[in-house]
């Protein structure tokens, strides 16, 4: 079998595990779990943390598929920290109740950030994960990261960034009026 395109099992997980953490944070803002916003706070960010983690110990324990002259190598290097400092630092510009999606939960997070890249993009939080992912690819030299990558984009850029966009009355955020509930 060829190792180029084998994928790890370990990589299966990571992107089976990805796919329900996006579907249960989608499930969190859209209110169709009935918790608070301290509960959405607490128990999403162990989640995603928890799988942050398990990516940093994925980056060791996945062998090369691929042989890479040294200049991409090191271009994937500065992949990596790129995406991790536009993905950090626009952490920091949107603060800990935005960054989790606190606008579906209340209004006084419903608020419109327009420092740092969200000038120019829309999510730079998400495109520095995936650019840290094809610098992953690279550095590591292993094509199971530009799968990550590609994941993270649908799963990201697309499914979660259109749960974040809809309009506050379809994700039973805080109006001021109670949140009609289901019979």
């Amino acid at each position: 079998m060829d190792t180029c395109c084998a994928v790890s099992p370990w990589t299966w997980l990571f992107l089976s595990s990805f796919a329900l953490l996006a579907c249960l944070h989608a499930l969190s803002l859209r209110r169709s779990i009935s918790w608070s916003f301290r509960t959405h706070l607490w128990v999403m960010g162990s989640l995603w943390n928890l799988w942050n983690a398990g990516i940093v110990v994925l980056v060791f324990i996945l062998p090369p598929t691929i042989t890479l002259p040294m200049g991409l190598r090191a271009l994937g290097v500065v992949l990596v920290i790129g995406g991790l400092i536009v993905g950090a630092w626009h952490r920091w510009l949107l603060g800990r109740e935005r960054f989790y999606g606190g606008r579906c939960f209340d209004q006084k997070y419903d608020t419109h950030i327009t420092g740092g890249l969200y000038r120019y993009l829309r999510h730079p939080i998400y495109d520095g994960i995936i650019l840290a992912f094809v610098g992953l690819a690279l550095w590591r030299e292993n094509t199971d990261f530009l799968l990550l990558a590609a994941a993270s984009f649908l799963c990201l850029n697309v499914f979660m960034a259109r749960i974040e966009g809809l309009p506050r009355r379809s994700l039973g955020a805080k109006t001021g009026a109670p949140r009609p509930t289901r019979a």
